[in-house]
């Protein structure tokens, strides 16, 4: 199941060099990103990410460039 977030949620991220993400922080728990499965820009000035985490989880994450914050999107089961 796909829960697709109405608000995103503000989570923590570390990324490398070419701003593409090595790890998150969610609720307190670091999660290193062991897989990317897309990328892609769907509204200006906002990268997203289809990832899997070292924990398992599936995510789309989104860096809002603006505002350099980056928010959870969508949670894959």
């Amino acid at each position: 199941m796909t829960r697709v977030l109405k608000n995103p949620e503000e989570i923590k991220v570390t990324s490398n060099i070419k701003g593409v993400p090595v790890h998150l922080t969610r609720a307190g728990k670091q999660e290193k990103i062991t897989a990317i499965y897309d990328r892609w820009e769907e509204e200006p000035e906002k990268n997203y990410f289809k990832i899997k985490t070292s924990r398992g989880h599936g995510y789309d994450i989104f860096h809002d460039l603006p505002n350099n914050r980056w928010c959870l999107a969508k949670i894959y089961d």
